[in-house]
């Protein structure tokens, strides 16, 4: 077994791979069919066996058709136009072990506009690839080395079978144990493996949207539909609570309004919260480790509380709570003229580009998904323009009965130890002077917080009326998008 060094306190969090990722975790790589890749330079460090157990390397890399893995290597001209050519051509390329110089230096070569932030404390990161659909949409992917994590809070509870009450009566701290062992390892490349998978779906979809006019279908909407027509950048931050893995994505679009010089950004996100490894005890006397809540929070850092630079349009979804589902929508039209980085509507990444838009555009969605025993928070605004949502898991109760040695736990819901699937939006309309404020593009700070618990009856303990709950958490996990600003077209 390796053990990981250094291991950071702070893990970080494209669009449409998260399936796969999760069915990915199952297994290391014995169990799961290889990829073929072409593996350029040496990986060294303690993915260096998972990388060897994931993929098989391609007999010729200079001829080779399939994913790129880079190791240590030495990025001279030869080997820039090599990866310029591999990206160009529709392959995926992933760094492993990647320090923020060779992260920026890919980023550079395949031409991916803003910077790369890494959380405070880390030096590296895990895993980074890059990809890019017929369309133009870019994507990226962020594996986080394995975390430490704070200690879980123990409450002992007194209960009364007569008036059915708990009432906490003692608690105290316990330490968490998180190694990164082989299995956690082989996950986090096993993830990469899914990733690189999902190539050819990215482009299948893109051809797919292409088919449709995009004339008729904007006319449709009542002006130019922004996600239809524009470019995104989506990023996806996978990270681990013990066993449990969860991916949170952003998927960005934007675009200049010209009359007001402002910016417009629209902003999907999606969970795919995985609780069932953590689940270990599920019995009428004892339950744990069960999921009990989510939490994430999105914001431009310096401009929290700057109502002038940057405002919050709307945000979906509002506060559910004793609902069986989450059946919102935004359909937003704005007039004016806007300019936007046009997708290549099928022709290939050379085509489409800036595209000037008079008459307005509209931003029409919808979000359906299911919440039982869940409820949404929004707290979105609570620092003015920040985007903040809470999802809250139900605690299995207890079954009362007079005689305290005939308790039993209620079942942990199914969302408690199974994949929950959030989504949220929002639009935020950036000023001029934000604009100039990040020439480099407009940094989105995404926040990550996951809980799980456990609770068990004290039959074994001095008095048969009494329970205990233990809950930890992820501590709040944090990482930095930076989403690049829309062109400014000249128009009329």
């Amino acid at each position: 077994m390796k053990r990981q060094k250094g291991s950071h306190g702070l893990v970080g969090l494209a669009w449409g791979f998260g399936l796969a990722l999760l069915l990915s975790a199952c297994g290391g790589g014995a169990g799961s069919p290889k990829v073929k890749a072409a593996m350029l330079g040496k990986v060294a460090g303690v993915l260096a066996d998972n990388v060897d157990n994931a993929f098989i390397p391609d007999a010729d890399p200079a001829t080779s058709t399939a994913p790129v893995v880079i190791g240590e290597v030495v990025w001279n001209d030869s080997f820039i136009v090599s990866i310029k050519n591999a990206f160009d051509a529709g392959r995926p390329i992933a760094l492993v072990h990647a320090s923020l110089d060779d992260i920026d230096m890919l980023r550079k070569v395949v031409g991916f506009p803003g910077d790369f932030v890494l959380p405070d404390g880390f030096t590296q990161v895990d895993i980074y690839g890059v990809d890019r659909d017929i369309d133009g949409n870019i994507y990226d992917v962020v594996i986080f080395p394995n975390s430490n994590l704070p200690a879980a809070t123990e409450v002992k509870y007194s209960l009364d079978p007569v008036t059915q009450a708990s009432t906490p009566v003692a608690s105290r701290s316990v330490p968490v144990d998180n190694p990164d062992d082989e299995q956690k390892q082989q996950q986090r490349v096993n993830d990469l493996s899914a990733w690189f998978k999902e190539d050819a779906p990215r482009d299948v979809k893109a051809r797919q949207a292409a088919a449709h006019p995009r004339a008729a279908l904007a006319a449709s909407l009542g002006g130019y539909d922004l996600a239809a027509n524009a470019k995104s950048f989506a990023r996806t931050y996978v990270f681990n609570h013990g066993n449990n893995r969860h991916q949170v994505t952003n998927r960005v679009w934007s675009a200049h309004d010209d009359v007001n010089n402002e910016d417009i950004f629209y902003i999907r996100q999606t969970g795919l919260f995985a609780a069932a490894a953590e689940v270990i005890y599920d019995t009428g006397y004892r339950r744990g480790m069960y999921a009990t809540a989510y939490k994430v929070a999105n914001y431009v850092p310096d401009l929290l509380n700057n109502n002038s630079q940057l405002q919050l349009v709307m945000n979906n979804p509002a506060t559910h709570e004793g609902k069986v589902s989450v059946d919102v929508g935004v359909d937003l039209k704005l007039d004016g003229k806007f300019g936007v980085d046009a997708k290549a509507d099928g022709k290939g990444p050379s085509a489409g580009g800036d595209l000037g838009v008079s008459g307005g555009i509209a931003i029409k969605n919808s979000l359906k998904y299911d919440i039982p025993d869940v409820t949404v928070t929004n707290k979105s605004g609570m620092r003015i323009n920040d985007a903040n949502w809470d999802f809250t898991i139900r605690k299995p109760g207890y079954i009362w009965n007079p005689l305290c040695r005939w308790f039993s736990l209620q079942d942990i819901p199914p969302l408690g130890k199974g994949t929950f699937q959030p989504a949220t939006e929002w639009v935020w309309r950036v000023s001029k002077e934000g604009r100039q404020r990040y020439p480099a593009g407009l940094p989105i700070q995404t926040d990550f917080y996951a809980e799980i618990g456990e609770t068990s009856l004290g039959f074994l303990e001095f008095t048969l009326c009494e329970a205990f709950r233990k809950e930890g958490s992820t501590g709040r996990l944090g990482a930095q998008m930076t989403a690049p600003w829309p062109p400014v077209v000249a128009m009329p």
